[in-house]
This record gives C-alpha cells, structure tokens and sequence, in this order.
C-alpha cells in the first residue's frame, strides 16, 4: 500500500508540475523542444544523442531510438508539417506486473472521482478498451491544454499485465 501511496502523491506533483506548464515546448531526449522549430533544428539537436527513424506508414513522424542497444529503446516521437514541429510524444516507460496494474485501477478510480467532483482543473478521459477473453485494456488520457499524459493499462494471461505512460504535446 505505501508503493501506492508514494505513486499517488508523485502522480500529484506531476500533474500540478503540468498544469502551470502550459506553454509550447517539452523535454524529451534530454532537449527542450518547441512546437513550431524548424524541422533541421530538431533533426540536428536530436540527432546528437539518438537516432531518428521516420515511421513506415508516415514519412512526417520519426521515432527517436537509442543508439546504443540492443535493446534500442523507444523515447518518443516527433511529427512535421510544413518543415515545422507540430507533435511531441514522449515515451515515459513501461511497468509491468500484477501491483501495478492494480496502481493503474486505483489511480483510474481516483481521477475519475476526483474528476466528478470538478477537482481536477485538466480535462480527464477514462475508456474501457478490450473486453476479451483472457485479456482486457483501459486508458487514461490527462488533458492540460496541448499536454496530454495517456496511461495504458493492459491484462493479460498470456503476455502479462503492463501499464505505459506517454506524454505529447501538439498543436
């Protein structure tokens, strides 16, 4: 119970952190982006430290990688339009095992009743996912103007049970 605590009370002081960080930009990578940068700018300060891979399905988003690996691990994305920085997501980590996904619940429970009684100044989204055999997913999505945090939270017989945390910005 006080690894849920302690989780709880980090979560607070992130998201207090993001309701004063309303502007444009976001660290990622271990560089401060801006929506709006030129997208040489962002190639070459990225690039520096991690490789850029443009995505299969979408020439104007690149995942940014690790260079050192295996593994390679996945830190986030950027998107263009324009030749500018229009999207930011960052890849804040992967949890696995049966404690947290029973964090995932109880952080669930307590947004949404927090978000029903109007005492989260964030527009707060809750979705059931898969309802399948042996396997089932939620999502909560945190809303602070351009931030999003997105929480997935998966249950599986087969592969395990996980949350992932992402963190975007757009425009």
């Amino acid at each position: 119970m006080k690894k849920h605590v302690v989780l709880i009370v980090y979560f607070q002081l992130f998201l207090t952190f993001l309701c004063y960080s309303q502007d444009d930009s976001m660290w990622i990578a271990g560089k401060t982006l801006k929506l709006g940068m030129q997208k040489n700018r962002v190639i070459d300060l990225i690039s520096m430290d991690y490789d850029l891979k443009p995505l299969p399905n979408d020439k104007n988003t690149m995942a940014i990688i690790t260079k050192d690996g295996p593994p390679f691990l996945p830190m986030g994305l950027v998107k263009f339009q324009a030749d500018k920085l229009v999207h930011i997501s960052k890849n804040w980590g992967q949890y696995e095992g049966k404690n947290i996904v029973e964090f995932g619940k109880t952080l669930n429970t307590l947004i949404s009743k927090l978000n029903d009684q109007g005492k989260v100044y964030a527009i707060v989204k809750s979705k059931i996912g898969a309802r399948e055999p042996n396997y089932s997913s939620n999502q909560i999505e945190i809303i602070f103007g351009k931030h999003k945090i997105q929480i997935d939270i998966a249950e599986s017989s087969q592969y395990g049970n996980n949350i992932a945390v992402f963190e975007s910005i757009s425009e």
